[in-house]
């Protein structure tokens, strides 16, 4: 089992400004966190760099370790498959990058998608940094939300 579903926070384990805050407040932020970023276009990649600095930002104050982080990461192998499936056999106007004929609409639409999880692995990283399993599971019941879930 990793560091991060532990019972709880190590003893010699950092100690970050969010794990006092409320396992509910947490869990309720970051859903926010992630409707926002998922209702994001994009077609707006500016908006996307900002959630992305965002949910960094927000690591960096749960003193996530980013070396489990950088093996989250692995999760985003098939949507970079699909990113570059969606570049090369997209439609519309093309774009030529090294020598490729990449579909702009494609391209971007694929991009996003890979924006869009990769902010969600860091804004989940942040969360299970800064909260063991067990407080998670007390503040989603606190929430409301059935225990079957």
């Amino acid at each position: 089992m990793s560091a991060s579903h532990a019972a709880g926070p190590a003893p010699d384990r950092l100690r970050g400004p969010l794990t006092a805050l409320p396992a509910e407040a947490k869990v309720v932020g970051m859903v926010a966190f992630m409707v926002v970023v998922a209702v994001t276009p994009a077609s707006r990649p500016w908006a996307l760099a900002a959630q992305g600095a965002v949910a960094v930002a927000v690591a960096a104050l749960a003193f996530v370790d980013w070396r489990a982080v950088l093996g989250r990461l692995a999760l985003d192998l098939p949507l970079a498959v699909l990113a570059v499936s969606y570049a090369l056999a997209g439609r519309g106007p093309h774009v030529e990058v090294a020598g490729v004929a990449l579909s702009e609409p494609g391209l971007r639409a694929g991009l996003g998608v890979l924006a869009k999880a990769t902010i969600g692995i860091v804004a989940v990283s942040a969360l299970a940094a800064s909260t063991s399993v067990p407080d998670t599971i007390a503040g989603l019941a606190r929430l409301g939300v059935p225990r079957w879930f």
